[in-house]
C-alpha cells in the first residue's frame, strides 16, 4: 500500500477497521446487526495496521468521537498502528504468523497475488459470507467485477476500496546521483534503466518496486490498457475497444523482458520478495510508483529526491477497476462481525461518514452551500474531491496552495497538475457483464486466478515454459470464443451509451 496523506489514511480507515481477539480461527462473538438495540455488547480494542509514516496529528480526537458515538452499538477502542512503507510488508509478515496483535491491515488488494504464492490464504479470513450480513451498506455498492479483485476461487478475501485511479508510473530518484553522472531527466523506462546502473555503481540498495509496476508502465506507454485485471487488453486508440489476452501482445514480453533483466542485473528488488527493512536513508536508491505515494515518500525525505513522470507525453487514463486499498481480515480475529458493522456505520450516514473524513464539525470544517470548507485550525492534509463511497462532496480548502506539515509551497497546485497530465477518463467505466452472464463471469474470474499464480513466478528462470504452458491451458479453456463474448457485450454498451 502506500504512504498517504492525512485523507487517505482516514478513508482507509471507512474501509479497514477489524477487532483484536485471540488466536482461535472463526469463533466469532454473535453480535445483533441492528445498531443501538444491545445495551451489553462485550468490549473489543481493533488493532488496525495502515501504511503512513507517523501518527497524524488530531488523530485521537476523531478516534475517540467514533467510539463515543458506537459505544452502545458496539463498545469498540480503535488502536490504529501507523508503519512506514519501508518496514510495512515485513511487520504485517510477523504479525499474521504470531496470529497476535494485527486484526485488519490495509495494502493493494493486488496482494492477494503474492498471499496465493505464499500459501497464505490460511492466515486471512474468508469474508465472502460476513460481508454481506454484516456491512451491506458497502457492499451493496460493489459490483460483482468490483468484489472479484479480491476473490480467489470463489471466495473473498478482502473488502476493496472503490476509487479511481490514474494508472501513469513515476520514478522517485536521487537528485545527487542524477548529477554526479550528468543525467539530465528521466522520460522513459530506458533512461531511468540508465539511473538504475550508475545508482548500482554507488553501492546503494536495490531500488523498491513490484514487477507488474514495470509492466503497466511500459504497456501504456504503447497505448495498450488492461481491463478487468485479467490480462486482457484494448489499444487505447481503437473506438470499438477490442480486447486482446496479454499472452498475444508482443509488448506485454517485452516488458517482462526488461523487468527480469532489471532483477537480474541487481537493479530491482520486487516489494513482494523483500523481506529486509528499507528506510529512505543514505543507502536509498529509488522507487517507481503512482503520484500519490511517490508525493508523499518525497515529502517524507530529507535526501535531495526529485520524481519524474515516465512517459510524459502519452496519455494515461482513471481507471474504475479494484486495484488500490483493500481492508484484509487476520484469520486468527475473533469478532469479525462487529469490524464488519463498524464499517456499515460509517457508511450508513452523511454524519458518520463527514466524521471519519472531515473531523469534527464546527472545528475541523463547515457546511457552507452544501460544500465541505476545512477550518483555517485544520492541520490535516486533504485531497481535493472525494468520490470513493458514493457519499460525494467537495472539499474547498482554504488555501490551496499554504505549506502544511512538511508540505513544500504549492503542493496541491503540483499534486493535481500531475494528476491531470494527459489524462483521460476511462471508456469502460461503469462497463458491467457479471450481474447479466454468470458463465461468463466464472471463465473470467478462473483465468484471473491462474494469471495470479503466473505473474508470481516472472522472476524465476523457468518462466516462459510456465509462460507457454499457461498460454496453452488458455486457447484449451477458449479464451479467444471468452474475449468474443467480451467484446460483443462491450458494443452493445457503447452502442446503448451514444
Amino acid at each position: 500500500m502506500r504512504v498517504r496523506l492525512l485523507i487517505t489514511v482516514i478513508l482507509l480507515i471507512t474501509f479497514s477497521f477489524t477487532i483484536s481477539g485471540c488466536s482461535r480461527k472463526s469463533s466469532f462473538i454473535e453480535i445483533p446487526i441492528q445498531f443501538g438495540k444491545n445495551k451489553s455488547v462485550p468490549p473489543a480494542t481493533l488493532n488496525l495496521y495502515l501504511q503512513y509514516g507517523f501518527t497524524p496529528p488530531y488523530m485521537d480526537e476523531i478516534v475517540k468521537e467514533i467510539e463515543k458515538r458506537t459505544s452502545s452499538s458496539l463498545n469498540i477502542r480503535l488502536k490504529i498502528n501507523f508503519i512506514n512503507m519501508f518496514d510495512y510488508d515485513e511487520t504485517i509478515q510477523k504479525l499474521l504468523y504470531s496470529r497476535d496483535k494485527i486484526d485488519a491491515y490495509v495494502y493493494s488488494v493486488t496482494r492477494l497475488n503474492r498471499i496465493i504464492r505464499k500459501n497464505e490464504l490460511g492466515l486471512h479470513m474468508d469474508i465472502t459470507s460476513l460481508f454481506p450480513r454484516y456491512a451491506p451498506e458497502i457492499y451493496d455498492r460493489l459490483t460483482r467485477e468490483e468484489l472479484a479483485e479480491a476473490e480467489y476461487e470463489g471466495k473473498l478475501y478482502a473488502v476493496p476500496s472503490k476509487k479511481n485511479v490514474v494508472e501513469r508510473m513515476y520514478v522517485l530518484v536521487r537528485e545527487d546521483i542524477m548529477k554526479k553522472y550528468g543525467l539530465d531527466e528521466i522520460r522513459t523506462l530506458e533512461d531511468y534503466e540508465a539511473y538504475l546502473e550508475k545508482a548500482a555503481k554507488e553501492g546503494l540498495s536495490c531500488a523498491i518496486m513490484p514487477t507488474d509496476f514495470i509492466i503497466n508502465a511500459y504497456l501504456e506507454s504503447r497505448g495498450c490498457v488492461e481491463y478487468g485485471n485479467c490480462g486482457l487488453y484494448y489499444n487505447r486508440h481503437d473506438p470499438e475497444i477490442r480486447l486482446t489476452p496479454m499472452e498475444e501482445l508482443d509488448e506485454y514480453l517485452a516488458a517482462v523482458e526488461i523487468a527480469r533483466r532489471w532483477a537480474q542485473k541487481g537493479y530491482i528488488e520486487p516489494v513482494y520478495k523483500s523481506n529486509a527493512a528499507y528506510s529512505v536513508d543514505n543507502s536509498f536508491n529509488s522507487a517507481m510508483a503512482q503520484f500519490d505515494t511517490i508525493s508523499s515518500v518525497m515529502v517524507n525525505s530529507s535526501l535531495p529526491v526529485r520524481y519524474y513522470a515516465l512517459y510524459p507525453d502519452a496519455y494515461t487514463s482513471k481507471t474504475s477497476d479494484v486495484r488500490n486499498e483493500a481492508m484484509f481480515f487476520s484469520s486468527a480475529s475473533m469478532v469479525v462481525p462487529k469490524a464488519l458493522m463498524l464499517l456499515n456505520w460509517i457508511g450508513s450516514s452523511q454524519e458518520n461518514y463527514d466524521l471519519v473524513m472531515y473531523g469534527l464539525k464546527g472545528k475541523d470544517y463547515i457546511i457552507e452551500k452544501g460544500k465541505v470548507k476545512m477550518l483555517p485550525n485544520n492541520s490535516q492534509w486533504y485531497y481535493s474531491i472525494i468520490s470513493h463511497t458514493g457519499m460525494d462532496r467537495l472539499i474547498e480548502c482554504v488555501d490551496m496552495n499554504r505549506p502544511v506539515g512538511q508540505q513544500p509551497a504549492n503542493f496541491w497546485k503540483t499534486y493535481n497538475t500531475e494528476l491531470n497530465r494527459m489524462c483521460i477518463e476511462n471508456p469502460l467505466a461503469g462497463f458491467r457483464y457479471a450481474e447479466t452472464d454468470e458463465n461468463l463471469f466464472a471463465l473470467l474470474r478462473e483465468r484471473k486466478s491462474r494469471l495470479a499464480e503466473l505473474n508470481q513466478s516472472i522472476l524465476a528462470d523457468d518462466y516462459m515454459a510456465k509462460f507457454e504452458e499457461f498460454k496453452t491451458r488458455q486457447k484449451q479453456a477458449g479464451i479467444n470464443n471468452t474475449v468474443n463474448q467480451l467484446d460483443i457485450r462491450i458494443k452493445e454498451w457503447l452502442d446503448r451509451k451514444q
